[in-house]
């Protein structure tokens, strides 16, 4: 209810008991039982507006997925998109369903920051590319406790809901597997860092996008010898 309909309906309400009990008192003064008629005509009067300025009030609200609704949840990736191959940190996913991803991230997430892989050879210089897309600041240096630093800095108290695509990380993981895992463990710690630290009111999901291979379909092993029979 707003403030202008509590001030009408504090006012028809108080009216409505003022005059029911001055009714009241004028009837046993006077003895005339027909005054009464008038508090019964009252009733119907005073429940119809009763009810036209309530109406509504506890309609729940429609989801319009706006971004300050999508600021204020935790987001389960997995539910978000059941696709996914892998329906775990970390989401390894191939690079034919990026636009397919990107477009429903966007319907999930503030913010979908998208950095490119294909530059990337090492840790170095995948801090570089992350910290640019990230927007950090100039005195971020490319190692990862100065990334977590920054990252912390970047990151606000709340509403924080952004998702990073890297897209070709299967370079990396070609180019120097080593690297390739710490960086991904690294990433893991510093998104659940985000999480933590704002007590779930930021988040920040990666997603590697990449020419992985496909899962095998599950098989079931193959039947072993029979057991000879007594």
């Amino acid at each position: 209810m707003s403030r202008l309909g509590f001030v009408v309906y504090t006012i028809v309400w108080s009216g409505y008991l003022g005059m029911m009990f001055g009714t009241r008192w004028i009837a046993r003064r006077k003895g005339r039982s027909d005054m009464w008629l008038v508090y019964g005509a009252l009733v119907p009067v005073v429940s119809f507006i009763h009810a036209l300025l309530l109406h509504g009030r506890d309609r729940p609200s429609q989801d319009t997925s706006s971004s300050s609704d999508r600021s204020n949840r935790w987001i389960s990736v997995p539910k978000a998109i059941p696709w996914l191959t892998i329906p775990h940190r970390p989401y390894l996913v191939r690079s034919e369903d990026e636009s397919r991803l990107r477009r429903e991230l966007r319907d999930i997430f503030v913010d979908v920051v998208v950095a490119d892989g294909a530059r990337v050879t090492d840790e170095r210089s995948l801090i570089t590319e992350l910290g640019f897309v990230l927007g950090f600041a100039d005195y971020c240096q490319p190692n990862w406790d100065s990334f977590f630093e920054c990252l912390g800095d970047a990151v606000p108290d709340s509403g924080y809901r952004t998702a990073l695509v890297i897209v070709s990380a299967d370079r990396l993981f070609q180019a120097n597997l080593h690297a390739f895992v710490c960086s991904i463990h690294h990433l893991l710690n510093a998104a659940d860092g985000v999480g933590r630290g704002t007590k779930g009111t930021s988040q920040l999901e990666l997603f590697f996008l990449g020419d992985w291979p496909k899962p095998r379909p599950h098989s079931p092993p193959p039947p072993g010898p029979l057991l000879p029979t007594t």
